[in-house]
């Protein structure tokens, strides 16, 4: 999955402030919980940057899928002036911190953009640097687990791996010109299959088009894609990777979509933010459904009342058996746990969520937050 970008306002935080000055604040962690709510176990932990404005000094980028790994994220500061600057570096370690190597894609001087993935055979790792050479876009690269085997995956804005080896999808970009000399360029979705062949999935004007990670279904014949960017009309999207069409839609801001393991189904959110970008206003409801495969039987199982703080949902995510969807009513509220049938609603934790991870047997959800549950 996507790893949420740590924000470093105070809303976000537990209660912590964005003071320049080095204020303690509630600690970042990586924490392990049964699906039944206990024990919480801390596996890490990170101290805060100084200034706090900065975040914590490591965070949690992607989990390995066998959850004993983890790719980390350390902020290094290396000023103050008008606001704090500081170095984006990537390491691999155990879920703990410990045992840790350089990550790669510190031989990129100008590399600062804190997104990586594991490949569903945790094979390789994927990971984007700026293109110095094509304002607004990024060059996807990969390198092997073990930091050998840097290959070059192309140029776009967004990425998401193939269940198959060597299977991914990329939104492909022309360069975007300076403010005001120019339109902003088109977007092109693009499957690419284990034998190299590229697929075009869809086209959209700018900002309008967009893939998470785990978009493409586990069969590898589908893929979730989101249309019309931040504007009301934002819409889920499903269509076949060898490029034979849309197959459905789900208009309303329904922009986030988890497949079932047996790829026929699909768990999506539609945010309360009423489909504008930045922090939620809180303004309107949201949901959490699930549809077929074809869009067809559409039940919504949560909804999610307008929020009293300015905190997202968490992308919703189906565990490896099926039997349940784990997902958070925002940021601060904690993890709860719904069977697909809209049954069983159950309470996890309370506390701070930001990514969930389910465990390979279903039995527990690996996620990182602030503060104590």
């Amino acid at each position: 999955m996507l790893a949420v970008t740590v924000a470093v306002a105070g809303v976000f935080l537990g209660g912590a402030t964005s003071s320049a000055t080095g204020e303690r604040t509630s600690p970042y962690s990586l924490r392990v919980v049964t699906v039944e709510g206990k024990p919480v176990k801390v596996l890490f932990t990170s101290r805060f940057a100084v200034p706090v404005a900065v975040g914590p000094t490591r965070s949690v980028v992607d989990l390995s899928p066998d959850r004993r790994r983890a790719i980390f994220d350390r902020r290094i500061v290396t000023g103050y002036q008008s606001g704090p600057t500081w170095n984006e570096v990537f390491y691999v370690a155990d879920v703990h911190g410990r045992d840790g190597r350089a990550f790669v894609a510190q031989r990129f001087p100008d590399f600062f953009d804190p997104q990586a993935s594991w490949s569903p055979d945790w094979l390789r790792i994927a990971f984007r640097v700026p293109n110095t050479t094509c304002s607004g876009t990024y060059t996807y690269w990969s390198e092997a687990a073990d930091g050998t085997d840097l290959r070059r995956i192309g140029d776009g804005v967004e990425f998401a791996w193939g269940p198959k080896r060597g299977t991914y999808a990329i939104v492909e970009s022309g360069c975007w010109p300076p403010p005001g000399q120019g339109p902003a360029p088109a977007l092109q979705l693009t499957f690419v299959d284990a034998s190299g062949g590229r697929h075009l999935i869809a086209t959209a004007e700018a900002e309008q088009l967009g893939i998470l990670p785990g978009a493409i279904s586990p069969r590898g014949d589908l893929i979730a894609y989101k249309t019309s960017g931040c504007t009301p009309d934002a819409s889920l999207r499903i269509a076949r990777t060898d490029g034979g069409g849309e197959i459905t839609g789900i208009r309303g801001s329904s922009t986030f979509a988890a497949w079932a393991p047996d790829g026929t189904r699909f768990a999506f959110l539609k945010p309360r933010n009423n489909g504008s970008c930045g922090f939620m206003d809180g303004a309107s409801e949201g949901a959490l459904g699930v549809a077929d495969s074809r869009g067809l039987h559409l039940r919504i199982l949560v909804r999610l009342p307008a929020a009293r703080t300015f905190s997202d949902p968490t992308d919703p995510v189906w565990a490896p058996n099926g039997r349940l969807i784990a997902y958070t009513r925002g940021s601060n509220h904690g993890i709860e746990t719904v069977q697909p049938d809209g049954r069983r609603r159950h309470v996890v934790t309370r506390g701070s969520a930001l990514n969930l991870w389910w465990s390979a047997d279903s039995r527990r959800i690996f996620y990182d937050g602030f503060g104590a549950d």
